[in-house]
């Protein structure tokens, strides 16, 4: 026998061997992803299903009474009856003028308004939803958007590839031994 068999089939043993390690780790991970689903995200679905519900019961008329909440709030520069000030209080200006003066105020507060609606009621709702309100344009935001998430970590591994990758040690013996998973 020469060294070059024999070394094949040490190679041909150690990735046999590391096959169904990540084999192994591929099951486990498969019942962890599926105990995740059944425990956590039912719980979130649960909650999103009793909040649709309570929007359902919000938006409906309830045993002859009208909806507590008809709708999405309109921006057709009329205040709502609810905001209008009682007979008995006194204003300096009038509150049908507080649309326009929302208006005009929001619109100076955008800073640089390419790319966004003309209307400032809606250019500011879209920054808020997806960030960016609160600067003049040349700092950070200010404000973080309704909608983020972080920054997501690159996983691919240092090798370029795109599978990851796992470091299985069975000795502590300085890594003489070490075997590497691709999985």
């Amino acid at each position: 026998m020469t060294a070059a068999p024999v070394q094949e089939t040490v190679q041909d043993l150690s990735k046999a061997i590391v096959f169904e390690w990540s084999a192994r780790v591929c099951e486990r991970l498969a019942v962890a992803l599926e105990s995740v689903a059944t425990t956590m995200l039912s719980g979130v679905e649960a909650s999103i299903s009793q909040s649709m519900a309570r929007i359902d019961m919000l938006t409906k008329p309830q045993d002859g009474k009208p909806a507590v909440v008809s709708g999405w709030p309109k921006n057709d520069g009329v205040v709502p009856n609810s905001f209008a000030p009682s007979p008995v209080e006194f204003f300096l200006e009038d509150h049908a003028t507080w649309p326009d003066s929302a208006s005009r105020l929001i619109g100076k507060s955008l800073g640089d308004t390419a790319g966004l609606p003309i209307d400032p009621v809606e250019a500011a709702r879209l920054l808020l939803i997806r960030g960016g309100f609160g600067g003049d344009g040349n700092e950070q935001i200010a404000i973080n958007p309704l909608i983020w998430a972080a920054p997501s970590q690159d996983w691919r591994s240092n090798s370029g590839s795109s599978a990851a990758s796992s470091y299985i040690q069975a000795e502590p013996d300085n890594g003489a031994n070490a075997v590497t998973a691709t999985c």
